[in-house]
């Protein structure tokens, strides 16, 4: 093994050092050995998976949020003087910190960690706080389509206050996902006759609309034929989209899309983790 491959791997694992840690073995050099080999099957060399290898190394450093990273956003939070004012106290003990998630554990895990931040800043748990509320906070890591984030306020809004604000806390939120959640949970809002105001509060943005020119920052198949297997999938999807009489965005992303790229640097990494996603 190349020292600069070795360097890659130790970066990588240093990184991810704390990933999902207590419920699985650490991620080692040896782990991101075995992955990055998988790309051999697809014909890529040992120049290619360096390059896939330095892109990731890039993506996990702008983007992958540590405990430590998660601590910090939170307090940034539970701090802001844009959120509960010059003083917090009062404002902090009438907002209710929702544990309303159906799926995952990732709101639970927050709200332990938001827990020690009040008990650490305030004196405050979350048990002191919301009794009467005048605000309220959903906590998630990551609003994907939007739909998680949805189906929990329209079962909770039945409850809910008229006249408070609620917070809508990710750590990263997708553009398209955002629209779509927006748009329900005011349309629910509205049904109740609540007049709440629906406030997001994140640290990351992903455009992921394939309507928008400038930015895209998904997976989106590049053009390819030529396989028996994909040829049949997008006629079958070419067929349905026809006899749905509906304009939807290009199956494949176009040769010139998107016009600016923030999150994968070289092409070659999204072809290749398109390969294995």
């Amino acid at each position: 093994m190349n020292s600069q491959r070795q360097s890659l791997f130790e970066s990588i694992v240093t990184i991810i050092a704390d990933y999902r840690q207590g419920e699985i073995e650490a991620i080692d050099v040896n782990h991101v050995d075995r992955w990055i080999k998988q790309f051999s099957n697809f014909g890529f060399d040992d120049k290619a998976q360096e390059e896939i290898l330095r892109e990731m190394k890039h993506i996990l450093s702008s983007y992958y949020i540590s405990l430590n990273l998660a601590r910090e956003i939170l307090t940034r939070g539970l701090t802001s003087s844009e959120l509960f004012g010059d003083n917090p106290i009062p404002k902090i003990k009438n907002t209710q910190f929702l544990r309303i998630q159906r799926k995952g554990n990732s709101q639970n895990d927050l709200l332990n960690l938001c827990e020690l931040i009040l008990q650490s800043n305030y004196g405050l748990r979350l048990a002191d706080c919301g009794k009467s509320p005048t605000a309220y906070i959903y906590l998630d890591d990551c609003l994907y389509s939007g739909n998680t984030v949805w189906r929990d306020i329209n079962d909770w809004m039945p409850h809910a206050v008229r006249g408070t604000t609620l917070y809508l806390v990710f750590f990263a939120i997708h553009s398209e996902g955002w629209r779509h959640a927006y748009r329900q949970i005011q349309r629910e809002a509205e049904k109740y006759k609540y007049d709440i105001a629906i406030e997001p509060w994140y640290l990351y943005k992903f455009h992921n609309s394939c309507w928008e020119a400038s930015q895209f920052d998904c997976f989106w198949a590049l053009p390819t034929s030529g396989d028996e297997l994909i040829d049949q999938y997008v006629q079958e999807i070419t067929r349905r989209r026809q006899e749905s009489h509906r304009v939807l965005p290009d199956l494949f992303r176009p040769t010139d899309r998107p016009i600016q790229e923030k999150i994968f640097p070289h092409p070659l990494t999204v072809i290749c983790l398109n390969m294995l996603s």
